[in-house]
């Protein structure tokens, strides 16, 4: 029988005219391909998309396996050293009930504050710490993922020595009679390679250790750093300072190239700070323009976007300045668009005067940073949206650090973190520089770097340390082990004790530096009241540092940037993080494969993004592999095509295609270090050609499609002119969203249920959502959702119970964009109840949508009759088979989900549950108080975009977000009546640039 499409062409188009808008999700559905329409609306496909015989072990392993050598280890969080069964119960532990810690993590050139969930020692979760200022409660999809890290079976176990496994005994020896000859020689000959660790208590071993060898020298290498934001900063003021801005204090905020809210440092301070500016009925909203050469989270959530080529930044950049009165050098001519994007900008920001704010991106050069250090100065925002603070240190970074690196006069080199040797600029060639020396290096894995160097030794994993981190702001925080080193790792702090003779534990090295914070004698009673504080809170907040007088050298900023040199090329090449790996380091993290990237959708892979016109000129579509060249090196990799991405231009991204890794990222992606230079580390010229050979790349945009039905919906907060039929502004029909859509009335053929008690509900809204993806990544981790590998992918068989879909508008060459997450709705008068034959989905008295697993027998017949799309089949038993040791991340409070179940978003009813018995345990209440029940994707949410509660409660959050005039409900003209509301996206554009 012929499948028919769930939306005809003559349907799609009458939503449309009532929308005012004409989404879309790919350019087949764009051009109304009823045939791919008909292919994406079968969820559950037969013929050649039919399940395997099955997945072997091998396979199973790769992405869900953990090492047995874990065995019998218990959780300890104390300093001592041993591992003992509980002869007495500590207080703060109750079996069955988890505790909290928190801790910290460095993170993109700052730190981030973590709160830790620990059951019986195992951690198994992780959330923001409201009390952090880097997070305020909030994470990303990273830091979700750092548990997942923990428990990796392929972390290092054990020293090697020459690639042969040793034992510490042995290590610590040859550290004994290394530091020995040190000392002889003053340090001679040492040279010691960091992170961006952010660490107080190994910046303070680092200068002791300066002070015992004085010939001894320190370098920074991070392939992701922030060296053109410190030298940008050098430029501009004489001293490398870093900039803290304050997103919720600005007006108007102009970026160049900065993806703030995404991928960029302080993203989740930044999202949180937007967001609390977004919210059209909390006052005036802030308006945001972007320039970029590729989309990022910020530019699609941006009010106004221009499409630029990012070695054009600067050009921008001088004409907004030079508008305002900054002295920018001589500018040559520019593009009628950009020179009239300027123009408005420039005058918004006039306007806004000390509220305004310019951030310039991680990949573009010092000169750059510099110029948006004058224009947020020629502003008076310096102090209001911008505040300077300290730089954490001086030392020599980036690329021509490692070139002084490989220099023939260091014999001894300690790399502590990183992987220099894949990352590297292609032309410092570290591994053969390296070659005859003796090389130290510390990592959690045995990686490129490690089986590089003469000895590769355990570093202790950040849930297993004691350490401690300090922000761009300077609020210092404790990083505490949740549990005891599962391989003997060590720190970087006790690392370079060793090479000073000493022997002192992690535990004794941070509690002398926090004696140093807190001003107290060591092991006084001051010093314990305050360090036992330190811990609990996870944060020392730091009094503003006295930065003097900072003057902006405008003379100095004009000179560099007039005689800046754009990158020369007929195709420019720009590199940045990869959305699943980073820079490498979470590249055998199955967490963060799968999860699709905010732009593309795109999982397991990377890949070269390029503008339509230019795949167009290429003749490539994507998948298609092609050619980038840059200075004599060359590197073959899959093209996606990417709406939005500026012509002529090639984003590429690191961090994957490794081939020193561990069993997940082996074979993922493609290497695209090679063409890293020296002076060209994030934008340089090069070519770009067709090259034989094609992959099938795993994207999710097309899957579980609802294209054609009025999903998403947005207004501008004032009025602009627009087309015939476009929505009229919030000022003018605040509720225009919840009667756009015309449909007969609802008619009910039966009374519907009471709900007397509870009666639980979510909202979202799409001001505030920018499709990062962290709420599907914590959701993951709460409820223990598996991951199905790129051939799941593939299939449409990825069984993430949120996904998050992603709109466009407009022309392919540059669209608007609007994303959407979409998750179980818990219909009260839902489909998938009506036609289960076993009564395995249920209506529970709260209103939520429950699944009984062990009475579904994968009919499937709910999954079909879903219109939302959002049940997923476990098509195998991707949990099956796993060690003991593994269960230590699974969430105990959460039912492990067997082979041919569905499974489906639960509003974390575990959460409900353990609110209502503590409710009960305080008082005797029955009821649980507004804000006690916090799902997962909420708690994580960087912008605040779900809100969850009880709508019988009247004072409750969710009731005021349900009851907003722009709230509205999803195909309510099925009359299935859904408990998630979504709030139509308000945009705040600039009149002047918006044509009619």
């Amino acid at each position: 029988m012929k499948r028919l499409p769930i939306v005809s062409k003559e349907t799609s188009e009458t939503f449309a005219k009532d929308l005012g808008h004409d989404y879309w999700r790919t350019p087949e559905d764009r051009r109304g391909d009823l045939t791919f329409r008909a292919q994406q609306a079968r969820e559950f496909v037969d013929g050649e998309h039919e399940p395997p015989n099955g997945m072997d072990r091998r396979t199973f392993m790769t992405f869900m396996g953990a090492s047995m050598a874990l065995a019998g280890l218990a959780g300890c969080r104390r300093p001592e050293e041993k591992i003992l069964p509980y002869a007495r119960m500590p207080e703060d532990l109750i079996p069955g009930r988890p505790t909290h810690y928190a801790t910290s993590i460095a993170w993109a050139g700052s730190s981030i504050g973590l709160l830790v969930e620990s059951h019986e020692g195992r951690p198994t979760k992780i959330e923001g710490n409201p009390s952090h200022p880097e997070s305020l409660g909030a994470t990303k999809a990273f830091h979700q993922a750092v548990v997942l890290d923990l428990y990796d079976p392929d972390r290092s176990t054990a020293p090697r020595q020459g690639g042969k496994d040793t034992t510490w005994a042995e290590a610590d020896a040859a550290l004994t009679t290394l530091a020995t000859a040190l000392r002889g020689k003053s340090g001679a000959g040492l040279a010691i390679l960091v992170e961006d660790h952010r660490s107080l208590t190994t910046k303070r071993s680092l200068a002791a250790l300066l002070r015992d060898l004085p010939q001894a020298k320190v370098f920074r290498w991070d392939p992701l750093g922030q060296d053109n934001a410190r030298e940008g900063a050098r430029l501009a003021l004489g001293q490398p300072v870093e900039a803290v801005f304050d997103l919720e204090k600005a007006d108007v905020v102009l970026s160049l190239d900065a993806d703030f809210l995404g991928l960029e440092a302080g993203s989740v301070r930044h999202s949180k700070g937007w967001s609390r500016r977004r919210r059209v009925e909390d006052g005036p909203m802030s308006r945001v323009y972007v320039a970029e050469s590729s989309p990022s989270e910020t530019g699609f959530a941006a009010d106004h976007r221009l499409r630029l080529q990012s070695r054009q930044i600067v050009l921008l950049g001088r004409a907004v300045a030079s508008a305002l009165g900054v002295d920018a050098g001589k500018a040559g001519a520019a593009d009628p668009k950009l020179t009239a994007f300027a123009a408005a900008v420039a005058k918004d920001l006039q306007k806004a005067g000390a509220k305004g704010l310019v951030i310039a991106g991680r990949n573009q050069p010092k000169e750059v940073h510099a110029l948006a250090l004058a224009i947020n100065d020629k502003l008076g925002a310096i102090g209001t949206t911008v505040r300077m603070a300290p730089a954490f240190d001086d030392v020599p970074s980036g690329a021509e650090a490692l070139s002084e690196l490989a220099k023939p006069a260091y014999d001894t080199v300690v790399i502590l973190g990183g992987n220099p040797i894949f990352d590297a600029p292609a032309d410092v060639d570290l591994a053969k520089s390296l070659k005859g020396k003796t090389t130290i290096h510390l990592s959690t894995h045995v990686n490129e770097t490690s089986a590089a160097c003469s000895w590769h030794l355990p570093r202790a994993h950040a849930l297993e340390s004691w350490s401690d981190t300090v922000a761009q702001d300077g609020t210092a925080a404790v990083v505490q082990p949740l549990i005891a080193p599962m391989y003997g790792g060590r720190t970087d702090a006790e690392l370079v004790d060793r090479l000073l003779a000493s022997n002192r534990t992690a535990y004794e090295l941070v509690r002398a530096t926090w004696a140093e914070i807190t001003g107290a004698a060591a092991n006084s009673a001051a010093f314990e009241a305050a360090w036992r504080r330190a811990v609990h809170d996870g944060v020392q907040p730091a009094a503003p540092a006295s930065m003097g007088t900072l003057t902006v050298r405008t003379s100095e900023i004009a000179a560099a940037v007039e005689s800046l040199k754009l990158a020369d090329g007929a195709v420019e090449v720009t590199f940045g993080p990869d959305a699943h790996a980073w820079d490498g380091r979470f590249a055998n993290s199955a967490w963060l494969q799968e999860l699709p990237d905010a732009i593309h959708k795109l999982c397991w892979a990377n890949a070269a993004c390029v503008a339509p016109a230019t795949a167009k000129k290429l003749g490539v579509a994507s998948g298609d592999h092609v050619t980038v060249a840059v200075g004599g090196a060359s590197v073959t990799l899959p093209a996606i095509i990417t709406f939005g991405q500026a012509d002529d231009s090639v984003r590429l991204t690191i961090g994957q295609g490794r081939k020193v890794v561990g069993r997940v990222g082996t074979g993922v992606g493609f290497d695209t270090t090679p063409l890293r230079r020296t002076g060209a580390l994030d934008i340089a010229g090069g070519t770009l050609a067709k090259a034989t050979g094609s992959s099938k790349l795993p994207i999710t945009q097309g899957h579980f499609s609802l294209e054609g039905r009025p999903l998403v919906r947005e207004q501008t907060a004032v009025d602009v002119p627009g087309p015939p039929g476009a929505p009229p502004s919030y000022k003018k029909d605040p509720s225009w969203a919840k009667h756009v859509v015309h449909h007969p009335p609802e008619i009910n053929l039966f009374q519907g249920p009471e709900y007397h008690g509870h009666k639980w509900a979510m909202a979202i809204d799409l001001s505030l959502c920018t499709g990062c993806g962290t709420c599907v990544t914590a959701c993951q981790a709460e409820n223990n959702t598996p991951v199905t590998g790129p051939e799941g992918v593939l299939r449409n068989r990825e069984m993430h119970w949120i996904r998050v879909d992603r709109y466009y508008e407009g022309s392919e060459e540059d669209p608007r964009s609007v994303t959407q997450p979409m998750t179980c709705q818990h219909c009260e008068n839902a489909p998938c109840e009506q036609v289960c034959p076993v009564n395995a989905t249920t209506h529970s008295p709260e209103g939520i949508n429950e699944m009984t697993y062990n009475r579904c027998i994968g009919t499937k017949y709910c999954g079909n009759n879903c219109p939302y799309k959002v049940r997923r089949f476990n098509y195998f038993h991707y949990n099956a088979d796993i060690p003991a040791t593994t269960r230590m991340q699974l969430n105990p409070d959460v039912t492990v989900r067997s082979r041919g179940v569905m499974e489906k978003c639960s509003f974390c009813v575990q959460r409900i549950n353990q609110a209502k018995i503590e409710a009960k345990v305080k008082d005797g209440s029955t009821r649980v108080k507004d804000g006690a029940v916090v799902t997962a994707c909420q708690q994580a949410c960087p912008t605040e975009a779900i809100t969850f509660g009880d709508l019988n409660d009247g004072a409750g959050r969710v009731g005021v977000e349900v009851n907003r005039p722009r709230s509205y409900k999803i195909l309510q003209e099925l009359n299935v009546r859904p408990r998630l509301s979504y709030l139509a996206r308000i945009s705040n554009p600039n009149p002047e640039l918006v044509k009619a």
